[in-house]
């Protein structure tokens, strides 16, 4: 995900789909290639190298109160 300023300026990006490498040797675990937005706002995501479809979800966290 990126996000930017009002001004377009300043982008901050934050990774959304991470841990398909191994930092340590650079090697890969999965490839991920393809996403298909569901009609309950999950998405699916196809992994080429497994061939292995992922489903992703959202759940909206509750902020306590102060």
């Amino acid at each position: 995900m990126v996000k930017a300023g009002t001004d377009g300026k300043n982008a901050k990006i934050t990774p959304f789909i991470t841990g398909f490498m191994n930092p340590a040797d650079q090697s890969f675990w999965g490839r991920p290639a393809y996403l298909l937005q569901m009609p309950d706002g999950s998405m699916l995501v196809s992994d080429e190298q497994l061939g292995a479809i992922y489903r992703v979800t959202y759940k909206k966290q509750q902020v306590a109160a102060k």
